[in-house]
């Protein structure tokens, strides 16, 4: 089986002008930076950190980070992988995720009481920390278990009874 040039140029150009299209559009986000106690520039591609590049001047950067990201958008169009875009989407938020988000923002919470309650900790009773975290561990665990639906463990309302 053999092609003609003619069926295999039109391929080509297609996609390379894709690839040409997408390294635009991403070198229109990239930033060039000085590189701190140097003479030198990055330019960088967020948020992919792979896509990096130095040079002495900002043009140099752009450039070398142009010849990576032509290098890259070629390999994944031949591999027919789609290749990454900025345009965000909106997510189908899941149960599991909600559950997630709760559970960042209660860590952060508790981190930001503790940090606070961390200075004056100094003018507990002996023996009353480890009271404390005893109560507040079974305060997020139970507070989970009802989150994902589960009813609290027996010793958990016993322990809080306790308390």
């Amino acid at each position: 089986m053999s092609f003609a040039v003619s069926d295999v140029t039109p391929q080509v150009d297609q996609l390379e002008d894709r690839v040409r299209q997408w390294v635009s559009a991403a070198l229109t986000r990239a930033k060039v930076a000085p590189l701190s106690d140097t003479d030198l520039f990055t330019a960088t591609l967020q948020p992919f950190r792979r896509f990096a590049s130095i040079g002495d001047c900002e043009s140099l950067a752009l450039n070398e980070l142009r010849g990576k990201l032509l290098e890259f958008a070629r390999a994944e169009l031949i591999e027919g992988r789609a290749l990454p875009t900025w345009e965000s989407s909106i997510p189908e938020i899941t149960p599991a995720m909600k559950c997630l988000v709760r559970m960042s923002n209660l860590r952060h919470e508790l981190k930001t009481r503790a940090a606070e309650w961390g200075v004056q900790r100094q003018n507990l009773p002996a023996g009353a920390l480890e009271r404390c975290l005893v109560e507040i561990d079974a305060l997020v665990t139970r507070h989970a278990m009802q989150m994902n639906g589960a009813p609290p463990h027996a010793e958990l309302e016993t322990l809080n009874v306790k308390l």
